[in-house]
Parts: structure tokens; sequence; C-alpha cells
């Protein structure tokens, strides 16, 4: 008999979201944002702020802001940690007006 998988709670996500994030591991990164939404379960600003993060450690920008704007798309409001994320990554990169 196959055992059924039970879906992951958004606190759970996040949780595996940031720790794949720290250790820099963005396939995994992106294959659990994939599986939260066909799980029906939607980001919110903490796995938006890893996702960035994650975007951000691996010198990602462009991806970084398009996560920045997905997010303003879905309506999840952003904060100081994802300012500043944004902003150390363009500083990172030698972008100050971007910043």
């Amino acid at each position: 008999m196959r055992k059924q998988r039970q879906p992951l709670s958004l606190v759970t996500y996040n949780m595996l979201i940031s720790i794949f994030s720290r250790r820099k591991v963005l396939n995994k990164v992106q294959s659990l944002l994939e599986d939260m939404k066909r799980e029906g379960v939607m980001p919110d600003i903490i796995t938006y702020n890893a996702l960035i993060d994650a975007y951000c450690r691996n010198d990602d920008l462009l991806k970084a802001v398009e996560a920045f704007d997905k997010m303003l798309t879905e309506n999840v409001k952003p904060n100081t940690i994802i300012f500043n994320t944004l902003i150390e990554a363009h500083v990172r990169q030698g972008d100050i007006e971007g910043a």
C-alpha cells in the first residue's frame, strides 16, 4: 500500500526555503516554491524574504528583482528586510543608482 504524503504547511515550506537559501542551493529553493504553489500554499513575506535572499546570495540580482515584482503583484507588502537585502545586492554589484 502506498503511503500518502501530507501537504507541508507554510511554516515548513518557509523553514526549508530559508535553509536552502542560506546554503545557496537555489535549485532546491525554486523546486520548493513550485511545490508550494502546486499544493495551494501561497507564499508570504517570509517566503519572499528567503527567496530574494537566495537569489542575492547567488549574485542573481535580476531574479531577485523579478521575485520582488512578483511579490508585489501577489499583494505581499515588502518589509525592511527585503529592501535591505536588495540594496546590499545592488551595492555589491556596484550598482549604486539601483540601490
